[in-house]
């Protein structure tokens, strides 16, 4: 296992799942505790639902930049000359330009913030998929891991799961 970048790149997967597994439950209770209207107002809904609300869309977007600053800065970097992004990573960073600024527009008129919870857990329901599946195709490129018989076996099984979550 490369000590350098692989270690980063796993370490923000693992950081991934950790985001995904502690917002997903807490978003699911408060899409459940409340009457679907995508478009509702704030005002009317109790104050615990509304710090509630305020604390799962901060987190969620705190996490939009450290996830931007690791594959912008961290993983792109290329010393003397700065994070060289691909056609790809540009899209990938409006992607959470975007989320960010969503999100921070449904705490600022206080409407809106149904529809972000419900775009918040189905994007982040494969999140841990997603990135266990990264975590797994780095582990099958490593010398330490060739000999680990369940491995392929696994990224096999995660694949399918993440497919149908994404879906």
């Amino acid at each position: 296992w490369d000590q350098s970048k692989d270690t980063i790149y796993a370490s923000g997967c693992v950081t991934g799942i950790c985001h995904s597994s502690l917002l997903v439950p807490g978003l699911l209770a408060m899409l459940l505790s409340q009457k679907y209207v995508p478009s509702a107002k704030l005002q009317g809904s109790p104050q615990w639902y509304q710090d509630a609300m305020h604390a799962l869309l901060g987190f969620c977007t705190g996490y939009m930049i450290y996830d931007s600053f690791m594959g912008f800065i961290v993983e792109v970097w290329q010393p003397g000359r700065g994070p060289v992004l691909s056609s790809d990573d540009w899209m990938y960073l409006g992607h959470h330009i975007l989320t960010s600024l969503y999100m921070t527009s449904t705490r600022w008129v206080k409407a809106g913030h149904i529809s972000a919870m419900v775009l918040m857990f189905f994007g982040e329901l494969s999140n841990p998929f997603m990135n266990l599946k990264l975590i797994l195709e780095k582990a099958l490129e490593q010398d330490c891991c060739k000999d680990v018989t369940w491995l392929p076996t696994l990224f096999v099984c995660n694949e399918q799961v993440f497919s149908i979550c994404y879906i």
